[in-house]
C-alpha cells in the first residue's frame, strides 16, 4: 500500500511527464520546439511518469468507478450524471482507493473555456467522495499554452510578457469558477522554470557568410490547476459514523 500521494512528489511527477513531451516535440523539429498536436502524447507521457514510480496507473477512467462502497459519499447527489464520462489519467490503489487524477488538454489561450469542463467533471468526482477520500486526492487539469512569435522576435521578450498577461487572464477567471465550488481549492502553478519554453526566432548562419531568417519564436508553456478539497469532516456520533464516516 503507497498511502496517497504527497503534493511535492505529484507536481514533480506532473513536470516529469511535461518534460517528456517537451523533449519528444524537440525531436521532432531539430529542437526548436513547438506545440504538442494531440492531446494524446502529453497523457502518454504523464502516465508513464506515474508508472515510473510503480503507481497502478489507469487512461481514460470510468469516473464512476472511482465511487464505491468504500469510497462514496452517503446519500449525496451529484451534480452531474457520471455516465460514461472518463479520467484521462487515474491512479486507483488496490483498484479501490483513488489517488490521483488528471485531465489533460492543449490549445488553451487566455480563458478556462476548453478546461473548464474538465475542471467540473474533477471537482464534481471529488465532491461525491467521503470527506478524508478526498482530501486525500491529487488532482489536476494539465494543459499547454502555445503563443505564436513573429519574425522579429529576435529575444524571447515580448513572447515572456504576452505568456505573462495570459497567465494573469487565466488567475482572475480561475477565480471566478472557484466561486461556484466553496468546498474546492483552485491553484494555477507553471510545470516548467520561469524561462523554459520560450524560443527566439532562428537566425541562421548560410555558407557564404551572411545571415537569414530561419523558424519565427515561439513560447509554448505548460501549467496545471491543483484541485484539492478542503471539505471539513463532521463529529462522528453513532458507530457507523465513526467506522465509515460520510
Amino acid at each position: 500500500m503507497q498511502g496517497p500521494i504527497q503534493e511535492s512528489d505529484f507536481l514533480e511527477i506532473l513536470r516529469v511527464g511535461v518534460r517528456r513531451t517537451v523533449k519528444f516535440m524537440g525531436l521532432l523539429n531539430e529542437f526548436h520546439g513547438g506545440p504538442a498536436k494531440t492531446e494524446y502524447i502529453l497523457t502518454t507521457d504523464i502516465a508513464r511518469a506515474f508508472l515510473a514510480r510503480h503507481f497502478e496507473v489507469r487512461v481514460e477512467y470510468l469516473n464512476r468507478h472511482f465511487l464505491n462502497a468504500m469510497t462514496r459519499r452517503r446519500d449525496w447527489q451529484p451534480r452531474q450524471e457520471f455516465g460514461k464520462m472518463r479520467t484521462d489519467v487515474a491512479v486507483v490503489e488496490a483498484g479501490i482507493i483513488p489517488r490521483a487524477i488528471v485531465e489533460v488538454k492543449i490549445g488553451v489561450g487566455g480563458t478556462l473555456t476548453l478546461i473548464k469542463e474538465d475542471l467540473t467533471k474533477i471537482a464534481s468526482t471529488m465532491e461525491c467522495m467521503k470527506t478524508q477520500v478526498a482530501a486525500n486526492v491529487r488532482a489536476a487539469s494539465v494543459f499547454q499554452v502555445h503563443v505564436r512569435g513573429r519574425a522579429n522576435d529576435l529575444t524571447i521578450h515580448r513572447l515572456m510578457v504576452k505568456v505573462n498577461r495570459i497567465e494573469a487572464k487565466l488567475e482572475a477567471a480561475l477565480k471566478n469558477f472557484a466561486m461556484d465550488w466553496p468546498d474546492f481549492t483552485f491553484r494555477l502553478v507553471s510545470l516548467q522554470d520561469q524561462r523554459t519554453g520560450f524560443v527566439a526566432t532562428e537566425i541562421l548562419q548560410e555558407d557564404d557568410g551572411t545571415q537569414s531568417m530561419g523558424q519565427n519564436g515561439h513560447a509554448t508553456r505548460y501549467y496545471a490547476i491543483l484541485i484539492s478539497s478542503n471539505r471539513r469532516r463532521k463529529k462522528a456520533f453513532t458507530f457507523r459514523e465513526r467506522l465509515y464516516g460520510d
